[in-house]
């Protein structure tokens, strides 16, 4: 069975760069909270709302359509000779000018 296996499929070790993000991830969360307490420590009803805010986040990070997307972009960039310049102009080309014009 060992050799049925797909490379992609097999157990590798943590790089580095993935532990350094989810430690900057994990930083970046105990600093918003921390700010959050202080700016909020006399009213408990705000924190509750900071809490269902970043919990509708995650919610919202998860979503069927955001984990489609991320695939299909790792996807596209495990192909050959695909950049992430090529990519970024045929992932979502409708994309800037909606965010432009929420400027």
């Amino acid at each position: 069975m060992e050799g049925m296996m797909p490379e992609w499929g097999r157990r590798q070790a943590t790089r580095p760069g993935t532990a350094c993000l989810f430690a900057l991830l994990i930083a970046a969360n105990v600093a918003a909270w921390g700010w959050a307490w202080q700016a909020h420590a006399g009213r408990p009803a705000l924190l509750g709302t900071a809490l269902l805010a970043w919990v509708f986040g995650l919610r919202h990070a998860v979503d069927a359509d955001h984990i489609a997307a991320i695939d299909n972009v790792v996807r596209k960039l495990m192909q050959p000779r695909v950049g992430w310049v090529e990519q970024r102009e045929t992932h979502h080309p409708n994309r800037m000018p909606v965010m432009l014009k929420m400027l």
